[in-house]
């Protein structure tokens, strides 16, 4: 049985609302669609969930406020998914979506949760500790709360290397830097994030030569990423490895079936999981990636999937190796 875990540090209560039309200082009528544990990992995970067989393990640890575990392992328990948690005295933040019904605009609303205390980050790496000692892929997604230690973020990714036979980062900021100099099977993130860890003027834009040749050069770095997966933009996705370059064209969901793209990015990551823990060529990976993540756009959930549709996806899906 291959085991998965994905680590959310910032995680949320997602609320996902639907409205008419979103119309600042107005008073407006909602429909509560979904309230859910969320924050990237536990997207992931959810999304795991759904697409892997029997088979596999899911779980997802996390550094949750003790007022919502209830909450989570209920819900996730209900779903197949374990969880881990590391408790942390404060609230966990809430994230809203509003929908719109006319013209389907999306509008977010995300909190911050608090820096961790001293006794919160030794709790984090408590609980990193008493992982399952073989872990088949593990995944840090996201970014952590502001201001937590280095030092604790480097110890937490340590443990997760000892632990896991395939380690990835989806993640931004400081943590994507410290992620890309620690010799990961992968890290991913969007054009701005990439864009930003390579010190790009403006958003990673690989149709650019001197984008994609700064693109191609992370994973052959010393002690760099072993693939780089960017989701760029609606037009392509790309796959960096030290074998080479890799573009996929994401298939297009006809408008009736568009729901969110919130939690795209993260299915997209599970997809990326699935891949590595197969074995899966670049080509295949990259396919998988973007499989999962156009799917998550016909659900308003932002973990959930339909795998019948990921199959039909995938089977869309064009992938070229660049020159």
């Amino acid at each position: 049985m291959t085991t998965f875990l994905t680590l959310t540090l910032h995680p949320a209560v997602d609320r996902i609302v639907e409205v008419e039309r979103l119309i600042p200082g107005a008073l407006i009528d909602g429909r509560l669609l979904k309230r859910v544990p969320a924050g990237k990992g536990v997207n992931t995970a959810r999304v795991l969930r759904r697409v892997l067989g029997s088979e596999s393990k899911v779980l997802a640890a996390t550094w949750l406020g003790t007022n919502e575990v209830s909450l989570a392992a209920r819900m996730l328990a209900g779903e197949g998914i374990e969880l881990a948690v590391a408790r942390r005295s404060c609230p966990t933040r809430i994230c809203t979506t509003y929908l719109e019904r006319l013209g389907g605009r999306e509008t977010h609303v995300k909190e911050a949760m608090p820096a961790p205390s001293r006794a919160e980050c030794a709790e984090l790496l408590h609980m990193a500790s008493r992982l399952p000692v073989e872990l088949g892929c593990a995944a840090v997604c996201g970014s952590a709360p502001p201001q937590t230690p280095a030092r604790t973020l480097r110890a937490v990714l340590a443990a997760l290397r000892a632990h896991a036979r395939v380690l990835i980062a989806d993640t931004n900021g400081p943590l994507l830097e410290w992620a890309a100099r620690s010799g990961l099977d992968g890290i991913k993130g969007n054009a701005k994030e990439i864009g930003a860890l390579l010190k790009l003027r403006g958003p990673l834009d690989p149709w650019k030569r001197a984008h994609a040749k700064a693109l191609r050069a992370l994973p052959d770095r010393r002690s760099g990423p072993r693939a780089v997966l960017v989701t760029a933009s609606s037009d392509a996705a790309w796959l960096a490895t030290r074998e080479g370059l890799w573009r996929a064209k994401p298939p297009v969901l006809p408008k009736s079936r568009r729901r969110s793209a919130t939690g795209c990015g993260d299915a997209a990551t599970a997809g990326w999981m699935w891949a590595c823990a197969r074995g899966a060529e670049p080509e295949e990976a990259l396919r998988l990636a973007v499989a999962c993540g156009s799917a998550k756009f016909a659900s308003a959930d932002p973990g959930s999937v339909e795998l019948r549709l990921v199959r039909k996806l995938r089977a869309q899906i064009e992938v070229s190796r660049e020159q």
